[in-house]
């Protein structure tokens, strides 16, 4: 069982937002710097403790929501590449693989009814 947190839900989701909307205001130079600042004005023991709830906050869909990069909704090139070389690529080359390993061991493994 989790130990209790020595900060109650109430402080962190204040501290989260203020980060949040003074890094969209511009009031600081950087988010660590907001982080550090804000840290001390609330009287949380560490920056870094505030700069991990952020970063949960944006796993969990709060404030400063994370998008994935646009690179990662498209599929690899080496998948989309077609055969060539000598080389089985891409999704349609480990079908060719499953295939050819499933016919192989159907001809040697009998089944039975």
């Amino acid at each position: 069982m989790a130990r209790p947190s020595k900060y109650p839900q109430e402080l962190r989701e204040r501290a989260v937002r203020a980060v949040t909307e003074s890094v969209e205001q511009g009031e600081y130079p950087s988010l660590f710097e907001a982080i550090r600042t804000i840290a001390g004005k609330l009287g949380i023991g560490s920056a870094e403790t505030l700069r991990k709830w952020i970063r949960q906050a944006e796993v969990d869909g709060g404030p400063g929501q994370a998008r994935p990069p646009r690179k990662w909704l498209r599929p690899s090139p080496r998948l989309l590449r077609p055969y060539g070389h000598g080389e089985l690529t891409g999704v349609s080359g480990v079908g060719i693989i499953a295939a050819s390993f499933l016919r192989r061991w159907s001809t040697t493994h009998y089944l039975g009814d």
